[in-house]
């Protein structure tokens, strides 16, 4: 059985997934950020609050890149 995929709707999917992922990655900056704001205010740290922020940016870029390797691989539209 043959699918006819209009550029449209690949485009659309493709609008819907980019959503998804910036979706995602907002999520997972707030909520690593309010419990860094959390454990700031229970127990207050400098380093604690130096050290938190370089692991939410370690994993943003790996989210990044693994949201980059997936662009690259996916089908493109068209």
């Amino acid at each position: 059985m043959a699918y006819d995929v209009r550029p449209r709707y690949l485009r659309a999917l493709a609008d819907q997934t980019h959503a998804y992922n910036q979706a995602e990655s907002l999520v997972l900056i707030f909520i690593n950020l309010s419990l860094m704001l959390m454990e700031q205010l229970l127990s207050p740290s400098l380093s604690r609050l130096f050290e938190r922020p370089g692991r939410l940016c370690l994993l943003v870029t790996i989210e990044m890149a693994c949201e980059v390797v997936l662009f690259m691989v996916g089908p493109s539209p068209g």
